[in-house]
């Protein structure tokens, strides 16, 4: 998963400049049905999906931690992120994004997800999982 613009700078500015990085309090996976916006932090454009009961899933707190040290550039999801199941129809999943709130906040990294058999709507009693090591982050 990219990291977002705003991301990659403070990234730069702590080692170019030596400013300091406060990593938030806590992070949630989202799903979204496009990429837009998502790169400029701009929720305002972008498309988190919308069906009954759908919720963000914790990746990390002051207690959770659900991701591996990273080696080689790289770290992976150690549990599964599980979704709550739609009690209403909603939209087509085609990208997961790491944010720093619950409901609105700033996007941190996003990525295109990369569904076996395709993506598909999710409908009313259907749910949604990344299973472990499914998800990859990276720098790049």
């Amino acid at each position: 998963m990219p990291f977002t613009k705003n991301e990659n700078n403070k990234i730069l500015d702590m080692y170019l400049r030596g400013e300091a990085i406060t990593p938030p309090e806590s992070l949630y996976l989202g799903l979204f049905t496009a990429d837009t916006g998502l790169a400029d932090n701009d929720l305002t454009v972008a498309q988190e999906i919308e069906y009954g009961n759908y919720s963000r899933v914790k990746v990390r707190d002051a207690v959770t931690q659900t991701t591996s040290a990273a080696v080689n550039g790289e770290s992976v999801n150690e549990t599964a992120y599980v979704f709550p199941v739609a009690t209403s129809p909603g939209g087509t999943p085609t990208h997961a994004v790491l944010l720093d709130a619950s409901t609105d906040g700033n996007v941190i990294a996003f990525g295109a997800l990369a569904m076996i058999g395709g993506s598909r709507p999710l409908e009313a009693g259907l749910g949604f999982a990344l299973d472990l090591n499914q998800v990859k982050w990276s720098m790049s």
